[in-house]
């Protein structure tokens, strides 16, 4: 039956997970002077960022309805992930859950589970990424969840604005304290406590300068980087993304990273020229085919010690995985490691793998084994 993951639409999903064909937007919608204006694939940047600068009025958002997140789960996945922006932020949250409650007083075909991202924009991206991993890993529902609850702890979420305008319209800032920003050029850099409540981290004048010191906060939070994935969210300043990206790797490597443009909730918020950053820890699970002896398996499993590159390496190295469903460690002595799927394999082309359902629980590493990662 498969998974489905459900994100409202305050959180950016890339091309790449798009392209899983298992996660979905649930729109918010936006009310603009008279205009709704829906978040979804028709959401147009350019012409909302006009409209709001030219609006005297405070825009409002509207979270989905239960009614939106019920008809969601009507679909052919038996487990759903929902994950929504802080529940401190927006009743995203609380909607998901009464649709979930009332979903199932009628129903009880399905797994569920509504996650509060405590976060936003790219912080949901990262934790929805964390989910298919951990699915495609082979993880239990329950096991799948914990993982997500632990990622989200991990992950960290900053901003920078280049307005506080739109702030100051909701009543976040007192207007004495957007004027003197505005007029002294004072850019907050802003992020999120553990519970999901905005919070101001430091500030510097100029936007440069409070980028900057967006970058060195998340230095200072989340330690080494190698093992971190960057992510960062622009509205309607490419150029600037990439200024904050290659100023972060110029600090320290990550072990992926990749830019998204804002959706509208986010667009609204950021204002145009906005920048959201995420991290978090680079995922730990991996699957690989086993071929030993002419017959090819799959094996899923956990990386719990050993070497951690995921290069071409040639000779006998001693490697640990933990496979599912199994405690204990088992170490892995392979000849030739090969990062992607379907390539050449020692001259030959790699054949259709022979999926066994219970490799996991049966596999031991042996001297001579080749592995493939996927």
């Amino acid at each position: 039956m498969g998974y489905k993951i459900l994100i409202d639409s305050c959180g950016e999903i890339p091309q790449s997970l798009m392209s899983t064909g298992v996660v979905e937007n649930i729109p918010l919608s936006i009310m603009v002077e008279d205009e709704t204006i829906i978040d979804d694939e028709t959401f147009d940047q350019k012409s909302f960022l006009e409209k709001v600068a030219k609006s005297k009025n405070c825009p409002k958002s509207a979270c989905p309805s239960p009614e939106g997140y019920m008809k969601a789960f009507e679909c052919e996945a038996d487990r759903i992930y929902v994950v929504t922006l802080s529940s401190k932020l927006s009743g995203s949250y609380n909607s998901a859950v009464l649709g979930k409650n009332l979903y199932e007083e009628e129903y009880s075909d399905k797994q569920i589970v509504v996650l509060d991202s405590k976060s936003a924009s790219v912080g949901q991206t990262l934790i929805a990424m964390k989910i298919v991993e951990a699915e495609e890993a082979g993880l239990s529902f329950e096991e799948v969840i914990a993982k997500a609850e632990q990622f989200r702890e991990e992950e960290h979420t900053y901003f920078v604005l280049e307005s506080l305008e739109t702030l100051r319209k909701n009543g976040r800032l007192s207007n004495l304290k957007a004027l003197a920003a505005d007029v002294l050029n004072i850019k907050p850099v802003m992020g999120a406590d553990p519970d999901g409540n905005i919070v101001q981290l430091d500030k510097a004048r100029g936007m440069k300068k409070a980028l900057d010191k967006m970058v060195t906060q998340m230095f200072k939070n989340v330690g080494n980087t190698e093992e971190k994935v960057l992510a960062i969210s622009h509205c309607n300043c490419p150029e600037r993304a990439e200024w904050v990206k290659e100023l972060a790797l110029s600090k320290g490597t990550f072990k992926d990273c990749f830019i998204v443009d804002t959706r509208g909730i986010s667009s609204l918020y950021a204002n145009d020229g906005g920048i959201i950053m995420g991290s978090i820890s680079a995922y730990n699970f991996m699957q690989f085919l086993c071929i030993r002896g002419g017959r090819t398996v799959l094996v899923r499993g956990e990386r719990t010690g050993g070497h951690n590159d995921r290069s071409t390496t040639t000779g006998s190295a001693d490697r640990e995985f933990r496979a599912d469903g199994i405690t204990d460690k088992d170490k892995c002595y392979t000849a030739d490691i090969f990062s992607c799927r379907g390539s050449d394999f020692g001259g030959r082309q790699a054949v259709s793998p022979v999926f066994s359902e219970t490799a996991a629980d049966t596999y031991r590493g042996q001297p001579g084994d080749y592995l493939l990662y996927s």
